[in-house]
């Protein structure tokens, strides 16, 4: 999928493990490559759904939701043959998805503000300049429409299962 959809925002995993671990047993987990760029400072944080049930940040969370998006009259400006690329990524992605019977993922955005980045001294260099490309990222860096804000964004969640609860929701 990943080489016939190259704008593909499905995250790439690193790795998948498992280790013994002393009073917990054997554990598993997996390491994913960042959807940020780690030489671009990321000043917001986005989880969205496509749902509006329960889904705004609680009070010291970070990381917005739908919700929070939509109070701040958010969506990403970008320009119409970069928003038609990604539009079409997001349906293959989504369509790949579905055929495996993933029904729940999140689409994780992040926000670089260049302005910010530049009115902060003690900010790193790279933080305002462009960022570097990274191959195993879903996607570089995306450049705003008439802003200098940067996009990152991607597809994650996708291999948490989907409880009674979740479905209840649904």
């Amino acid at each position: 999928h990943i080489q016939h959809v190259p704008r593909s925002l499905i995250v790439r995993y690193a790795g998948l493990h498992r280790a013994q671990i002393p009073g917990h047993g054997l554990q598993y987990f997996s390491v994913m490559v960042s959807v940020f760029d780690p030489s671009c400072a990321v000043h917001e944080t986005f989880d969205v759904k496509g749902s509006t049930l329960h889904r705004r940040s609680k009070d010291g969370e970070s990381i917005g939701k739908d919700e929070n998006w939509m109070d701040a009259g958010l969506r990403l400006r970008l320009p119409e043959d970069i928003r038609h690329q990604i539009r079409e990524a997001h349906e293959q992605d989504s369509a790949l998805l579905a055929s495996h019977h993933v029904m729940d993922y999140s689409l994780l955005i992040g926000i670089h503000h260049r302005d910010r980045a530049t009115q902060h001294a003690d900010a790193p260099a790279s933080s305002s300049s462009a960022p570097a490309t990274n191959a195993l990222a879903p996607s570089s860096a995306l450049q705003a429409e008439g802003t200098d804000d940067l996009y990152f964004v991607g597809l994650i969640d996708f291999l948490i299962g989907f409880g009674i609860k979740k479905t209840g929701r649904a």
